[in-house]
């Protein structure tokens, strides 16, 4: 699970990015405790190659959707961003040399309202993430 944990602290490490979710960025589902903003990930395809002789080890390039949650809007925009201009750069996190990510989708929901009358934006962006294992 290397590419997970060095995809989520490769996040956490990016200050502009830092400044805003402090340490709310986790895999498939946000903390309830946690507050917002947040950074939820779910990788929903493996993006693994393969060749005659099966599995190809050599670069995956898994579809990774990120949930960015915040109550102010702006705060949301700012997150997707940063995010994007982070992905879509080449960098090694720990184990894992990630190559430029490529944006598929993008989805900007309306305001939800939660309990205690809070209202949470919400964007959607689907990233394919190339990267291999150091």
């Amino acid at each position: 699970m290397a590419f997970e944990e060095d995809l989520a602290a490769r996040i956490a490490a990016t200050a502009g990015i830092a400044s805003l979710i402090g340490t709310r960025v986790a895999w498939y589902e946000r903390p309830r405790s946690g507050g917002f903003p947040a950074i939820v990930l779910t990788k929903i395809a493996p993006g693994r190659e393969y060749k005659l002789s099966g599995a190809a080890d050599e670069l995956d390039s898994p579809r990774v959707q990120f949930d960015f949650f915040a109550e102010d809007a702006a705060d949301a925009l700012s997150l997707a961003r940063q995010t994007r201009t982070l992905l879509e750069t080449s960098a090694t996190q720990g184990s894992t040399l990630f190559h430029q990510a490529m944006l598929v989708s993008e989805i900007t929901y309306p305001p939800e309202d939660l309990e205690g009358g809070v209202k949470v934006n919400h964007i959607i962006m689907d990233f394919e993430i190339p990267n291999q294992q150091t």
